[in-house]
């Protein structure tokens, strides 16, 4: 189910749910989600945070396991008059499971700054260059120690007509 209710031009609401009663590992996958999205001249900014279930997920086929996950984000699209078209973005987002679970999972930041652009001026093609940081709260449980991780990534988008 995903509803969307746009009060103004400028903001949009969305509420959302999903329910599999068979892609669980011993039973049921469920989620809801909402976000908010606002866009104004060459601003656009929004939010979402998602809650998801995986019964049965854990060691034992009682664990559920369940998380939390979040991210915000902030584009500017850049003047019609720079040098090539495209935009500028910041994202940060989290995954946060639910530390009851029998499993041990990590919850995991990111931080990340983005340049899309579109070189060719075609809306079948883009190329993407990101600085982005990674903070795994447990580096995945080896000796329980924090891992930071940074990179750059470029990235082409190709859209097949």
């Amino acid at each position: 189910l995903d509803v969307v209710f746009n009060p103004t031009p400028e903001l949009s609401l969305n509420v959302e749910g999903y329910l599999d009663p068979s892609a669980g590992v011993d039973g049921a996958v469920y989620f809801g989600g909402f976000n908010i999205q606002f866009k104004k001249d060459a601003i656009l900014a929004a939010g979402e945070v998602l809650y998801m279930v995986n019964e049965g997920g854990g060691q034992t086929i009682k664990d559920d396991q369940s998380s939390v996950s979040w991210a915000a984000f902030v584009t500017y699209t850049l003047p019609a008059d720079a040098p090539f078209a495209g935009a500028v973005t910041g994202q940060l987002s989290q995954y946060m499971p639910d530390k009851t679970a029998t499993t041990d999972r990590d919850t995991i930041t990111k931080a990340q700054v983005a340049l899309l652009t579109n070189p060719f001026t075609v809306s079948q093609f883009g190329l993407n260059y990101e600085l982005f940081y990674i903070m795994d709260d447990k580096n995945n449980n080896v000796a329980n120690k924090s891992l930071d991780t940074y990179g750059v990534a470029i990235e082409g988008l190709f859209v097949i007509p």
